[in-house]
């Protein structure tokens, strides 16, 4: 993949991490961004948090705060935005958007889970969140040593969860504990070698996916229809993404809810 051989040339000339938020590179990909999709994602997390009771809803919206690491003073101020009274930011609210969506569309809760794997994790944030949600559980990322260096450093300055993972070869973490994969475009972006090693790896667990319709000369949105359910084995639901792309290769989410009973989990 070439794009990302460059990628990880810019990545690795960048040294200073305290602000890396504010590299050109990591707005370019983009690992984080200042505005993307705000007023959809508000929309679309709005409507999902109404369906939850009140304490659920002040739960959710508490850890959309975003940690000042990796900000210059004027990047944060530019990043903060409110959302009812609770601070948060445009790339806070997208994190928030593919978990409530997965919970509204495979009606299972997050908590099931002993262990989150965010595959290709970019700077943390999903993992971020979560382990503040759930401290208690297993956290591992599998990314490019490039990027790996940049979740590692925000993660262990923002949070610092019980038990944390990261590896460059996701055959390294564990595959025996009840398992959510997160791969919030990132896997829709490897070639087929690499994703059926992720799905082979995590057969039987469950799968949260945002995915654009087409990488290079792969059509994403057949493969995960149809080769994605034989490989990881289960049993697979789609759902459309806020319409923050108004275009006819508009991303979407795919879910994968495992066979469980295969796994004696």
């Amino acid at each position: 993949m070439p794009v990302w051989n460059e990628y990880q040339t810019l990545l690795d000339a960048e040294q200073d991490l305290s602000v890396f938020k504010t590299w050109p590179i990591v707005n370019k990909i983009p690992l984080y961004h200042f505005d993307e999709g705000w007023v959809p994602y508000c929309a679309d997390n709005e409507l999902m948090l109404s369906k939850y009771t009140k304490s659920e809803q002040k739960l959710w919206m508490s850890l959309l705060k975003e940690p000042e690491t990796g900000h210059t003073f004027e990047s944060y101020e530019k990043a903060k935005r409110d959302f009812h009274g609770y601070e948060c930011s445009a790339w806070t609210m997208k994190t928030l958007n593919h978990l409530l969506t997965f919970e509204k569309v495979t009606q299972r809760n997050l908590n099931r889970y002993t262990q989150f794997v965010d595959f290709g994790a970019g700077i943390g944030e999903t993992t971020r969140i979560l382990s503040q949600l759930y401290p208690s559980k297993f956290f591992a990322i599998c990314d490019l040593p490039s990027t790996m260096r940049i979740s590692k450093y925000y993660c262990s300055q923002a949070w610092s969860p019980i038990s944390y993972t990261f590896e460059d070869d996701i055959t390294k973490i564990p595959n025996n504990r009840k398992t959510l994969v997160i791969g919030t475009w990132s896997i829709s972006e490897t070639d087929l070698d690499t994703r059926e090693k992720v799905f082979s790896h995590f057969r039987g667990h469950d799968f949260l996916m945002a995915v654009q319709p087409r990488f290079e000369d792969i059509n994403n949105a057949r493969y995960f229809a149809k080769t994605f359910q034989n490989i990881a084995k289960v049993e697979i639901k789609f759902a459309n993404m806020a319409p923050l792309w108004q275009c006819q290769d508009q991303p979407f989410y795919v879910f994968g809810l495992g066979l469980e009973y295969e796994m004696g989990l």
